[in-house]
């Protein structure tokens, strides 16, 4: 970006979409708490909630996630939140393994991970369905993650 103005507007629309981002990611960890319902899961899994944070934790079976919330510019300077979900590593506990990555508008359309064959609706951070999907399919990627090492 050349133009100081610019860059100082993307700044200042960032600053007044955090809150609107920050409060679509409580919506995310609030559709996932179902999953902890006997229905889905039950006993299998267990969720954290370290909002105040920018996380939240997701404890399924012997697999912890860490799903973090950072806010970022999308390549049109359009305010995005973005969810990166982390596994630890038992060797470097300063550097945990990524997941999976995927970003959001204020508007919660989800973006970085494609929509299911048997969804109708696009992917929406703050939709049950959309968020169960989500959290599943990274509980999935690190489950096969171990057989690939």
């Amino acid at each position: 970006m050349t133009n100081a103005t610019a860059m100082y507007r993307a700044l200042e629309e960032q600053v007044r979409r955090f809150e609107i981002l920050h409060r679509k990611f409580g919506e995310f960890f609030e559709a996932v708490l179902c999953l902890e319902d006997r229905k889905n899961f039950g006993v299998s899994i267990k969720l954290g909630n370290h909002l105040d944070k920018n996380y939240f934790t997701v404890d399924f079976l012997d697999k912890s996630l860490v799903f973090r919330f950072s806010s970022a510019l999308n390549e049109t300077n359009s305010p995005v939140g973005v969810v990166t979900c982390l596994e630890p590593n038992p060797d470097e506990e300063q550097r945990p393994l990524s997941v999976r990555s995927f970003s959001f508008s204020n508007t919660g359309k989800v973006s970085g991970i494609d929509k299911p064959d048997d969804f109708e609706d696009p992917l929406d951070i703050g939709d049950t369905i959309s968020a169960v999907f989500i959290v599943s399919h990274c509980i999935y990627l690190a489950l096969r993650k171990g057989m690939h090492q």
